[in-house]
């Protein structure tokens, strides 16, 4: 019986200060930019095996290997009425036992132009 007069309560109330919760759509601001992204360095030290068949076929003669990480994604968004630039972009560095990598990765970059209500135009990467 309390459980029934407590759901009647709660919604009996939401229906009455339903009004309070309008809000107008066109009052509200629209985002200018947005960024986001994160760097990341990771550092590993990797005691090897010297008496393993890949060890001994790679004639090592050291001991350890060192692994280095660096990596960075940093991605932005900027908004100007109805027109948007979108970018996404990736680099990473890899240094393995002296070997190292460069990767430069652009995931996204594109512009976009509303033109009208079902019309718009892309222009770049996707």
């Amino acid at each position: 019986m309390r459980k029934e007069l407590f759901l009647l309560l709660t919604l009996s109330a939401s229906f009455v200060y339903a009004d309070d919760y309008d809000f107008d759509m066109e009052s509200i601001k629209k985002k200018t930019f947005e960024y986001a992204g994160y760097l990341r360095s990771e550092y590993k030290y990797q005691q090897l095996n010297e008496e393993s068949p890949s060890y001994i076929l790679q004639k090592r003669t050291e001991s350890s290997q060192n692994t280095l990480l660096n990596e960075a994604m940093f991605g932005f968004t900027s908004y100007k009425d109805d027109f948007s630039l979108v970018g996404s972009f990736s680099a990473k560095y890899n240094d393995i036992a002296g070997h190292d990598e460069s990767i430069f990765t652009v995931y996204q970059l594109y512009i976009d132009k509303q033109l009208s209500s079902k019309n718009s135009i892309h222009v770049g990467k996707k």
